[in-house]
């Protein structure tokens, strides 16, 4: 039985320092689709596109690259959209940078994407949008290890 929630524990190091989790290579190479370990397991829809333009191709005084604008889903003006070629149908982003945006872009960064039929799904990073970047999605190490499947029928993840 595959698993229809998706876990995540936030940990918060204090203490003297700077101390930082690092949490890249905790999948399986074959389950997660890491750039040097290619699987075909979990990958984004084939309608995903995201770019990072750069600031004279897009009107960065569009209120969709707002922090969180997406979440609201407040979609770019159709202009911008259409000067990546793409259909109206598109949202801004920030980069938070690191690890939660797989190294995509950088923290501050403006992106670009577009998943389209928003009417027709639900995708992860609006559903889990503190774990899951919208530009990462299904390829977020959490989530394939959380979809691994167990060996034994009557297994809980606990």
């Amino acid at each position: 039985m595959a698993p229809n929630t998706l876990f995540n524990d936030v940990i918060s190091l204090t203490g003297p320092g700077s101390l930082e989790m690092e949490e890249d290579d905790i999948a399986w190479p074959m389950d997660a689709n890491i750039p040097s370990k290619r699987s075909d397991l979990f990958h984004q829809p084939s309608h995903f596109a995201y770019r990072t333009p750069p600031p004279a191709e897009v009107d960065t005084s569009d209120p969709c690259f707002n922090p969180n604008a997406y979440l609201d889903g407040y979609r770019c003006a159709p202009e911008s959209c259409a000067a990546l070629g793409w259909p109206a149908d598109c949202f801004g982003y920030v980069c938070a940078g690191g690890y939660y945006d797989g190294g995509l872009c950088e923290a501050g960064d403006l992106a670009m994407f577009t998943y389209r039929k928003h009417d027709k799904f639900q995708y992860l990073y609006e559903t889990f949008p503190m774990v899951i970047s919208p530009l990462v999605g299904v390829r977020n190490e959490h989530f394939a290890v959380w979809m691994r499947l167990a060996a034994f029928p009557r297994f809980r993840k606990l």
